[in-house]
């Protein structure tokens, strides 16, 4: 397991910080981090986040933060985009900061997992991501520029930062620091088992909510419905494999859940706009 240090992504060693505009399109090995914390704004797409041996679905409006020697990394992303901040918290805070003395704070940048469950995650409103945003680029420009008091300016932007997170976290209780009502359980397992025969109701008991509950949360997540999903992925999985092997499409379509490969060649068609062949020929590198 890779072990990762601030000075490999800080230049400055006196007052080592850094702030990330980034995305990740492939899985992300899990990790640890020698000699820093990393908070983390999701501001585009999915992921599962895989921390401390558990999986939790991260999407747009959630942060996190990872301490020193706490394995994580991701998978399956999709359009995922971060602000990552990496810091020191001995640098930014001093021991007696009055904010260092509240639950919220301990919750979000010191306890890490609770009763089993890990506890430094949020989810923000549009507005307090936002907010979020507007102090990273702040960070992200005094830390390029380094112009007088830079450092001075780093430790106001981030407490602000720190005080809004901690005041959040706070009066966050149970499901409601996650914002997804139960549906990242239900998510994580169609991740997992997209390929074989599920139904709603399956989705709605994983997730601890009726039917309709599930279906509805589950829209206002996603964009789309629990089998549009499901559909979605065995079409993304069915493109990887027509386009880079030589199976036949008979084969794909039941490693992709399809026991009629007809009917999977009409799905095919409607998604892509093109024949399992057609997609082959143009796309495929066996194919050509």
């Amino acid at each position: 397991m890779e072990n990762l240090k601030l000075e490999w992504f800080s230049e400055t060693g006196e007052f080592p910080f850094f702030v990330q505009f980034g995305s990740h399109e492939r899985d992300m090995s899990v990790h640890t981090h020698e000699d820093f914390s990393e908070l983390a704004l999701i501001t585009e797409g999915t992921a599962v986040h895989i921390v401390g041996g558990r999986e939790y679905l991260l999407r747009r409006g959630d942060v996190y933060v990872v301490n020193t020697d706490m394995p994580h990394g991701f998978r399956s992303p999709k359009g995922f985009h971060l602000i990552n901040i990496m810091f020191r918290r001995r640098t930014l805070f001093s021991s007696a900061a009055d904010i260092r003395k509240t639950d919220g704070f301990r919750r979000m940048f010191e306890s890490d997992f609770e009763g089993g469950a890990f506890t430094s995650r949020l989810h923000l409103s549009p507005e307090d991501a936002l907010r979020f945003t507007r102090l990273a680029e702040k960070m992200a420009e005094e830390c390029e520029k380094k112009p007088l008091g830079y450092q001075t300016a780093l430790r106001a932007y981030f407490t602000e930062l720190a005080v809004l997170l901690s005041r959040r976290r706070e009066n966050a209780r149970g499901e409601s620091f996650t914002g997804d009502g139960g549906v990242s359980a239900a998510l994580i397992h169609i991740e997992k088992h997209f390929t074989e025969e599920m139904s709603v109701a399956e989705m709605a008991e994983i997730a601890r909510l009726s039917e309709r509950q599930f279906s509805r949360a589950f829209v206002s997540l996603m964009g789309v419905s629990p089998m549009k999903y499901v559909t979605e992925l065995r079409m993304e999985r069915a493109r990887r494999l027509i386009s880079e092997t030589e199976e036949s499409v008979t084969d794909i379509a039941f490693s992709c859940g399809y026991l009629d490969s007809n009917y999977f060649s009409r799905v095919f068609r409607k998604k892509c706009e093109m024949t399992p062949e057609e997609f082959r020929k143009r796309y495929g590198a066996f194919g050509r």
